[in-house]
């Protein structure tokens, strides 16, 4: 197969993961939160909306940022002839 055609197909799926990271993400910090709720804390609505958002957020950066590197790093390997 055509090195380019492989490289190419790496980053379209880098680019898939990344896009659906935002829904694991959310899936994975709703289970979090259903097993670690912790109402004699006293956090108000408002703050635990923001610490859900930034921690989504997180996990779909990293998520995207861990297929993108991995992407390069087969690409690069690909384009050596391994």
């Amino acid at each position: 197969m055509f090195p380019v055609a492989i490289v190419i197909g790496l980053f379209a799926a880098a680019g898939l993961l990344a896009k659906a990271s935002g829904v694991v993400a959310r899936a994975v910090l709703t289970w979090h939160d259903r097993r670690n709720d912790h109402p004699e804390l006293g956090q108000t609505q408002i703050a635990a909306i923001k610490r859900r958002e930034t921690l989504v957020a997180l996990v779909q950066d990293v998520i995207g940022i861990a297929g993108f590197v991995t992407a390069g790093v087969l690409a690069f390997a690909q384009l050596i002839g391994g």
